[in-house]
């Protein structure tokens, strides 16, 4: 909330969250509910395998039911809608291609209710 002389100030309004927050606790029994808010099927997490630091700007494509998507991001890339599997291709100069087959996601009946995070590490190119 902001306060009458343009400050943010604390107060009851962030109990407002706490119907959303539940809400994405969702069950799939019988029938599947989809959440309020869609999750993409994948994050990842792109970093250097010498040296463990975070590698930007890679390009990052997720193959999937005959369907290929190049995910957005600058060091964080998510997508994907379903529950796989998935084809998870990681390329930056600099760097040997990574390629990840067979990538379930965990709640295969309730597609864009659970996200799959995964840490890859590229192995810098041979000189």
């Amino acid at each position: 909330m902001i306060g009458g002389r343009g400050e943010w100030r604390k107060g009851r309004s962030s109990l407002c969250c706490v119907p959303v927050l539940a809400a994405l606790a969702v069950a799939c029994g019988d029938e599947c509910t989809a959440p309020p808010i869609f999750l993409h099927a994948l994050r990842i997490e792109v970093f250097d395998a010498a040296s463990g630091e975070t590698i930007c700007g890679a390009e990052v494509t997720i193959e999937s039911a005959g369907k290929s998507e190049r995910l957005p991001g600058a060091c964080v890339y998510s997508g994907g809608d379903g529950s796989g599997p998935y084809r998870v291709t990681v390329a930056r100069d600099g760097y040997q291609t990574k390629v990840v087959s067979n990538v379930e996601i965990a709640d295969a009946e309730c597609p864009g209710s659970s996200t799959k995070e995964l840490t890859l590490r590229l192995q810098p190119a041979s000189a």
